[in-house]
């Protein structure tokens, strides 16, 4: 009797340590990063000179600021290159191997050196260098580990297709209309929305943002419902593209963005073994945003879930000690149409002094508030009350 029960005993966890062996995922390589300011930062070695790399999805090859000395010139399909803004010609250099940290990797790919200053960093490794690779990014224990095979422990999953650059993009749907949005890495923010300039986006849904430095073009957008098959979000109010300069108007004219500030919510993994249509897999590094009806999120695109902007045309304002100033105003709203430009000084708001207010408090009556507003403003070298309704 104790034999059999020692031989199922055994039989047991035979099938326990198979079972569990069978579930582990076995990595090819596997890099650790350091995550600073929203930004992935690789340990890399290329043609002998040690750096700090971002890993960009949103770049093809390798980008450095290091002179290149021993690899040879290679012959592109094309000899325009479009970084940090502008579109350059480069000559490019055959890469057949880097260090990342003290692991080598064998490459095939290409390093464009460029004396562009990459502020905080030494270059750029985009996501083509680990081309025939299931690539995975985990947020929680900061690695990009390489697998041959697909590997377990991603439940979801949502389509992508790679343009010619080996870039990932998502069709997002937005208001029943499906936008490119690229899956970019390199980027910090969070959401950035296609410009109006773009064909497949109602242009209704965009306002104009008035500001006093011109070199920047930005948009308040107002979207009922969004889903880029992470998250579902419904009446969301923010900016679009609100920091980029507009020589990038171009990057963005037809496409969105999907940055750094958005996919550190999910640990993911890509299909990087050169399919032009697959799938990214993902997981929610938060347990509590599967408890969302519909799955909408609990963080938001520059402004807030499920609320809408005021109809008053204050975007934006600035404190200087106790001195209020409008720093931003939407075309064509009530706020320009009376007088109130940027850098207009507000002295008082529905009749209490600026400094009573708190950040917040002003937040709300300037862009969330249903009530009517009082602002005791100095326009032309007077004071001006003006009533918004």
């Amino acid at each position: 009797m104790k034999k059999q029960f020692f031989g199922v005993l055994v039989i047991s966890v035979s099938f326990f340590l198979a079972a569990c062996s069978d579930n582990k995922n076995i990595a090819a390589y596997t890099f650790p990063f350091s995550f600073e300011n929203n930004r992935i930062i690789l340990v890399a070695t290329i043609d002998g000179s040690s750096g700090k790399f971002l890993f960009d999805t949103g770049c093809e090859g390798i980008i450095t600021n290091t002179p290149i000395k021993t690899l040879e010139k290679t012959v592109r399909a094309y000899d325009h290159y479009y970084l940090l803004g502008s579109v350059k010609k480069y000559t490019a250099y055959a890469v057949d191997s880097i260090k990342l940290y003290s692991t080598p990797f064998s490459v095939s790919t290409f390093a464009l050196q460029s004396d562009t200053k990459l502020v905080g960093f030494d270059g750029i490794i985009g996501l083509s260098v680990f081309k025939g690779y299931f690539v995975e990014v985990s947020f929680t224990d900061n690695q990009i580990r390489l697998y041959k095979d697909k590997p377990k422990g991603y439940p979801n999953n949502v389509s992508i297709y790679f343009d010619n650059q080996s870039c990932p993009y998502l069709q997002i749907n937005i208001d029943g209309i499906n936008s490119p949005f690229l899956l970019d890495t390199g980027s910090p923010m969070n959401i950035i929305f296609p410009l109006p300039t773009a064909s497949c986006i109602d242009r209704s849904k965009y306002q104009k943002i008035i500001s006093r430095d011109m070199n920047y073009e930005s948009y308040r957008v107002s979207i009922n419902y969004y889903d880029d098959g992470f998250r579902v979000f419904k009446h969301i109010t923010g900016n679009s593209n609100p920091l980029s300069t507009l020589n990038n108007g171009e990057l963005f004219s037809r496409k969105g963005n999907l940055g750094l500030d958005y996919l550190k919510h999910f640990d993911f993994v890509i299909d990087n073994r050169g399919y032009p249509i697959t799938h990214l897999m993902y997981k929610n590094r938060s347990v509590i945003a599967n408890f969302y009806p519909g799955r909408q999120g609990f963080w938001y695109l520059n402004g807030r879930a499920n609320a809408q902007y005021n109809n008053f045309g204050i975007d934006g304002w600035n404190k200087d000690g106790e001195k209020l100033f409008i720093s931003s105003v939407i075309d064509k709203g009530q706020a320009i149409e009376a007088g109130v430009l940027p850098g207009t000084q507000v002295l008082q708001i529905n009749n209490k002094e600026v400094s009573t207010y708190t950040n917040k408090q002003i937040e709300n009556l300037f862009l969330f508030s249903k009530n009517t507003l009082v602002l005791q403003c100095f326009i032309n070298n007077k004071d001006q009350s003006i009533v918004f309704k």
